[in-house]
């Protein structure tokens, strides 16, 4: 008999479990001849048809196991625990012939083809984890071997999260490889992986560099970030991670997601946008810097959502991010609170003005306080407000040497002039030309102001420089109640705040709801532009970069679901003021999403 007939009856034998007794003592010399040196010129091609068979169409282990380990068969032995059978029967999940294989011993450091070690097939097959303890257990030194791309098996267990562990807390593993790509454990898992949230769980609590970069210099953050990965960062809350990181491309945490929330502003997709207001959320609970530029115009996170009409994130950060500096100008030189003036909300101005970090050393290219702007544009909403903020504004003059009760005498706004002639104003303040606010009340022949003014000891015969003073004024006019007024003044009183309310209630019944927004914006517009000597506010000269937003009432949900971790429909609408809120028009959620935040620091989302 030769070999291959020899080889043929041998296999027969052990395919059909029949007894291989005879034909084995009946070739023995045959054997020898062919198996007795260890490199002998039959076994590489033995061992690769056994194992072919091993792996089809064996069932008994016990008589494969019998025949190699005859004396016999010592060098086939040898081959066959060094041969990549253990690979190829992990990769086929048969339990039983893998713990066969690990029973006779064999060599647990082979790779195959792909530079694959049984580990690397077995942590993927969670019947199999009993590889990863034996491997544990016996031979440590093999789980740190790499595949062709430079991974080891705690890369391949991503998806068996019990594999995982066990790896990654064993003290053996090196948790901080690095593949041929330049990616670390976690960077990989962000990278190529779907549903990570449970290899993220165990992976940030390991000592592994979070705030390693790839080679497109993004850190695992800013990948989540770009993929609208919310609930998986939430799991980076309290860890070391660097949010404030600027890349190479000069892309940061937040310039990723604002691009992202941008874009699909423009889609005709609500949802799409509720992951990235969500991510919004989690960073400003992480403590990330919000002062950063996100453009190459320098503009912050907080000027893109006001430039968007985004009030609710508006709101939440102004809020909530306890780093925010309302005051940092872009590389032109526009603040926050100016594009909040050219949006025209008086809400989202104010709101910044109550800012702890608000710079009231404001000034705009003619010298004009925010209190002489708002008296050029005569909102005494606002002027109340910063009067009662910051009452050393009121006496502050520009180039032309106004103070604000002389703007305001300009332009004839009676009721601003009685609410700076209640605190403390310079009544004999004078302009350039020599002129107090007595003396532009006369000229616009105003009785309220020339009463007001004159009540509050403005000087009726201060001389302006071409000799000329109220009371020569008056007399020129020949108007008797004029100059009664200028001599014989009497004390009147208004209710600044009364004359607000009405203000707003007539303002709000006299124009559609639906067109709020833009009706704010008319009666901001200033009215003073053409007259000469009086300030003209810059917030024309510059133009929104980015256009308004479109999903507010997504935005708004995220933004409370962020902090109020009960999303059930029930408890949703516990509070009546939100469901009123969630259910009315755009408009109503622009008016009153500080009201939406303001809930949210109630339930505790500070």
């Amino acid at each position: 008999m030769d070999y291959e007939e020899f080889e043929v009856q041998l296999f027969h034998c052990i395919i059909y479990n029949q007894n291989c007794n005879v034909i084995i003592d009946q070739n023995e010399q045959l054997i020898r001849n062919s198996f007795g040196e260890k490199e002998g010129r039959y076994i590489n091609s033995f061992i690769k048809k056994l194992n072919c068979i091993i792996i089809n169409n064996v069932n008994n282990y016990l008589k494969v196991k019998y025949i190699l380990h005859l004396p016999l068969f010592e060098n086939v032995l040898s081959k066959f625990r060094n041969s990549d059978i253990l690979v190829k029967a992990c990769v086929s999940g048969n339990v039983k012939m893998v713990k066969w294989l690990l029973d006779i011993n064999v060599n647990l450091y082979i790779q195959d083809e792909n530079g694959m070690t049984a580990l690397m097939h077995a942590v993927k097959n969670s019947d199999l984890l009993f590889v990863v303890d034996y491997y544990l257990k016996n031979e440590t030194g093999s789980i740190n071997i790499t595949d062709n791309n430079g991974e080891t098996a705690l890369f391949h267990s991503l998806k068996n999260k019990e594999a995982l562990r066990k790896l990654a807390q064993n003290i053996n593993t090196d948790q901080n490889h690095i593949n041929n790509q330049g990616d670390n454990i976690l960077l990989h898992c962000v990278k190529y992986n779907n549903n990570i949230i449970e290899p993220l769980r165990i992976l940030v609590n390991l000592s592994i560099n979070l705030n390693a970069v790839d080679c497109n210099d993004y850190t695992a953050v800013m990948h989540l970030v770009n993929k609208g990965n919310f609930e998986e960062l939430n799991l980076f809350i309290g860890k070391h991670v660097d949010l404030d990181y600027r890349n190479k491309n000069d892309e940061t945490v937040l310039s990723i997601l604002i691009k992202n929330i941008y874009s699909l502003h423009c889609m005709n997709d609500p949802d799409s946008i509720y992951k990235y207001i969500k991510i919004l959320t989690t960073l400003v609970k992480m403590d990330c810097d919000f002062n950063g530029s996100i453009d190459e115009e320098g503009n912050t996170p907080l000027m893109f959502f006001i430039m968007m009409k985004d009030y609710c994130s508006i709101n939440y950060i102004l809020k909530f991010s306890i780093k925010l500096n309302v005051s940092i100008p872009n590389k032109n030189g526009i603040t926050a609170f100016m594009y909040s003036l050219k949006d025209g909300n008086n809400y989202l101005i104010k709101r910044i003005i109550n800012h702890k970090t608000f710079n009231f050393e404001y000034f705009d290219v003619y010298r004009n306080n925010l209190l002489m702007n708002y008296t050029c544009n005569n909102n005494y909403y606002m002027v109340n407000h910063i009067i009662k903020l910051y009452p050393h504004l009121i006496n502050e003059v520009n180039y032309n040497n106004d103070n604000a009760l002389l703007l305001a005498s300009k332009f004839g706004y009676s009721t601003i002039v009685h609410m700076f002639l209640e605190n403390k104003v310079n009544v004999n303040q004078c302009d350039k030309k020599g002129n107090n606010s007595l003396y532009y009340a006369v000229e616009k022949k105003n009785l309220e102001m020339i009463n007001n003014l004159a009540f509050s000891q403005c000087n009726i015969n201060h001389k302006n420089k071409e000799g000329i003073s109220p009371y020569h004024l008056a007399i020129k006019t020949e108007d008797e109640k004029i100059i009664n007024a200028l001599l014989h003044p009497v004390k009147q009183t208004i209710n600044i705040e009364e004359i607000i309310k009405k203000r707003k209630k007539d303002f709000l019944e006299n124009n559609d709801s639906d067109h709020l927004e833009y009706k704010l914006m008319e009666t901001y517009k200033l009215t003073y532009s053409l007259n000469e000597n009086i300030i003209k506010f810059e917030m024309a000269k510059f133009h929104n970069k980015y256009e308004q937003i479109e999903y507010r009432k997504e935005i708004a949900k995220a933004i409370f679901y962020s902090y109020y971790k009960d999303t059930t429909s029930q408890s949703f609408f516990i509070n009546p003021t939100l469901n009123r809120l969630l259910n009315q028009s755009l408009s109503d959620i622009l008016e009153f999403s500080g009201t939406l935040v303001d809930i949210i620091g109630d339930l505790g989302g500070s």
